[in-house]
């Protein structure tokens, strides 16, 4: 631009006639000669200031790219990551629900079982319980017939032993009283066969009236009283055989 406004000026001087700024025009070419070889080092310096700066624009610009593809590369990786984790434990938690629940199913069940076996055990011993009863109650039913059995049998031996001793008895009455007859008699006389019967002893007086099984046993009665005994009955005998 300067070069074009000093040749402008020149022609103007020229054309007025002006000769003697010859000099000043020439000094002016050479400042403008001058700053423009300034000017185009000034260019050369900015441009290579500016490849210099695009440069380390450009390496700033590749590293920051690079560290920007670097944290997503690292971010993405533990997204994925805590992804799979996450996956990871959501699997295990279902793994131990159903786990969990088998094992409250399995406990359910066993609880369920240990219940019917407590009530069979129960229904069980209920039924050994109602068995023992029953055998109790038929040994004490034969207990009980075997006692009266042992009773009935104590009775008729004390009724027998009674009657035998009372037999003895008589028989030894007999025998003293004809020995006192026989020591106090005269002389025996002749006499009759009737006669010679009415003087043998006798049965007992109540053999007639009385056996073990009488029910009206009133010559016995009798007989015991001309002896200063007392009768006793059946009943009696069997409330004291039931003692025995």
């Amino acid at each position: 631009g300067e070069a074009v406004r000093a040749s402008h000026l020149q022609r103007q001087r020229e054309a007025a006639g002006d000769v003697s700024g010859h000099e000043y025009f020439s000094y002016l070419g050479q400042k403008t000669q001058m700053e423009a070889a300034n000017q185009a080092r000034v260019d050369v310096a900015e441009a290579r200031m500016k490849g210099e700066i695009g440069s380390k624009l450009r390496e700033g610009q590749t590293l920051q790219n690079a560290a920007k593809i670097d944290a997503e590369t690292k971010v993405i990786s533990t997204q994925r990551k805590g992804q799979g984790t996450k996956e990871e434990i959501k699997v295990k938690t279902e793994v131990k629900v159903f786990e969990n629940q088998r094992e409250a199913e399995v406990a359910e069940a066993n609880a369920e079982l240990a219940k019917k076996k407590a009530g069979w055990a129960k229904e069980a011993k209920l039924a050994e319980v109602e068995a023992d009863k029953a055998v109790a109650l038929r040994d004490a039913e034969l207990q009980k017939k075997v006692e009266e059995m042992n009773v009935l049998t104590r009775t008729e031996k004390l009724r027998a032993e009674f009657l035998r001793k009372a037999n003895v008895e008589y028989e030894t009455k007999v025998q003293e009283a004809n020995w006192e007859l026989y020591k106090n008699k005269k002389p025996p006389k002749r006499t009759s066969t009737k006669s010679r019967k009415r003087q043998m002893p006798r049965k007992p007086p109540w053999t007639d009236t009385f056996t073990p099984r009488s029910k009206n046993p009133k010559g016995f009665k009798h007989w015991l009283r001309l002896r200063g005994l007392t009768y006793a009955p059946f009943s009696t005998l069997w409330e004291v055989t039931t003692r025995l």
